[in-house]
């Protein structure tokens, strides 16, 4: 008994040391990074609806265990967010609309990047991508891994409308995207732009799971590959390496796939490509079925797919 009530005492002074925080923008357009300098271990961080500005750097916050920044409910967040050498950070409820940038030359929503960024959570949130080149963007700096992030988890959340991938993935250990929508990119008509939802060059161990991802609002206006103005075809989910672009370890389990008729809903291809499942996904209405490139590792599976017509 006596270990019991240690355990308890210990779990209610952390829960009651545990904080909230206001960041509310002024004049100066107020930075996150210098709102959650006060934050610690357990903490949140709530930003007040506002303007901060085209861009913000969340750079070296390194917190010894969870820290939560969190946004007003269905309050449109429109900066770029950079987060480079953070651990142990979840951003929720965001709904984000990446601002436009004037040099026509487009950023990510959310990019993730640095060799000391780990243990990075999006959640519960919604990036209107139509200004920006990737919704969300996890990059290595080189091609080592002990440079790329590390145990990022993107989950709930709802991407669409952007320039380039949607989720797009270049350098990173353990990866887990799941219970997302990712759908209609905004594809501009007449252009040959390459389009997709989850694009994977470069990860060790990457898991997709249980999302859906659809291409509806807009598809009977969409071709393939085909008159001189035509768009190039479309992939769902792309892994796609060289032999210096590793892909270590990967899974696509039981992710839906609803009219995506621009092009192939699942792609796995690359010399690069080592070890990994693809098992129990949906396809529905598509036009196109799962392909596997010829020059693939032998650890390669694929099996219990279902593709299906609702006509």
């Amino acid at each position: 008994m006596k270990h019991y009530r240690l355990l308890l005492g210990l779990c209610l002074s952390q829960i009651c040391t545990a904080a909230t925080y206001t960041v509310t923008p002024d004049s100066n357009v107020a930075t996150i990074r210098n709102a959650l300098n006060a934050c610690s271990a357990g903490d949140s961080l709530i930003l007040s609806p506002g303007d901060y500005g085209d861009q913000q750097y969340i750079g070296n916050f390194q917190p010894e265990g969870e820290v939560t920044i969190q946004f007003p409910s269905q309050t449109w967040f429109e900066s770029v967010l950079q987060l480079v050498d953070c651990q142990n950070l979840t951003i929720k409820s965001l709904w984000q609309r990446p601002p436009v940038n004037a040099s026509n030359n487009p950023q990510p929503g959310i990019r993730i990047t640095g060799g000391d960024t780990q243990n990075i959570r999006i959640t519960e949130s919604r990036i209107d991508g139509q200004n920006a080149k990737n919704a969300i963007e996890i990059t290595g700096s080189t091609e080592l891994p002990e440079n790329w992030p590390s145990f990022i988890s993107i989950e709930q959340v709802e991407a669409f409308g952007t320039q380039d991938d949607i989720i797009r993935v270049n350098g990173a250990n353990h990866i887990v995207i799941k219970d997302c929508h990712l759908h209609d990119p905004a594809i501009p008509q007449n252009t040959t732009q390459h389009i997709d939802a989850i694009q994977v060059i470069r990860a060790r161990t990457i898991y997709i799971h249980d999302n859906w991802i659809t291409f509806t609002d807009s598809s009977a206006s969409y071709q393939r590959n085909e008159g001189t103005n035509a768009l190039n075809p479309h992939q769902g989910i792309i892994l796609s390496t060289t032999a210096n672009q590793t892909i270590s370890h990967f899974e696509i389990r039981r992710n839906h796939f609803v009219e995506w008729t621009p092009g192939t809903p699942i792609i796995v291809s690359g010399s690069g490509v080592s070890e990994g499942i693809v098992y129990g996904n949906q396809l529905l209405d598509c036009i196109d079925y799962i392909v596997f490139g010829d020059t693939l590792g032998s650890n390669i599976r694929d099996f219990a797919n279902t593709t299906e017509s609702s006509q």
